[in-house]
């Protein structure tokens, strides 16, 4: 799970390390490969540093290289704000016709985080082309249309990223 590590600048770090105890494919050893590190901001923690502890098997390097279940389960692979950030903008933005500059004004008013309408344009757009977005409405099945996918859309990742 994770667990503080360090102050990095005004924001903690948080290091997140495999929960994995055996490779995968295999069931051989784990062995450290490398560490990186990303801001992040989430609604449920604010913002935090990410250190992820990257581990691959010890017995075989052409492995796939795993990372940790939890930082995969509050933000989506190499971005920034996670899940649940980037379901409401998409929802205000496209169910509910909201315009940037409203958005942008709510997250200031409720959330304190300011960003550009550019940010915010990028972050809607994501919502609606991330291949991960499932639909929660009669089991985990995917939606054809984006609409769909907001109106039913939760904010978690898929069972294939979740799961241990």
């Amino acid at each position: 799970m994770a667990r503080a590590a360090r102050e990095a600048g005004d924001v903690p770090g948080v290091a997140f390390v495999t929960e994995a105890e055996q490779c995968p494919a295999c069931g051989g050893a784990l062995k450290v490969d490398t560490s990186r590190s990303r801001q992040v901001i989430t609604l449920a923690a604010g913002a935090f540093g990410a250190i992820e502890t990257l581990q691959h098997c010890a017995e075989d390097r052409t492995h796939a290289v795993i990372g940790s279940h939890a930082l995969a389960r509050q933000v989506l692979p190499r971005q920034r704000y996670g899940y649940d950030l980037l379901v409401p903008v998409g929802y205000a933005r496209y169910l509910e016709n909201k315009q940037r500059g409203e958005i942008q004004a709510e997250w200031c008013r409720h959330w304190g985080i300011a960003r550009s309408t550019g940010s915010l344009s990028h972050l809607c757009d994501r919502c609606l082309t991330h291949p991960s977005r499932r639909c929660t409405w009669r089991g985990s099945r995917r939606c054809a249309r984006p609409a769909q996918t907001l109106t039913r859309c939760t904010s978690t990742p898929p069972a294939s990223t979740a799961q241990a």
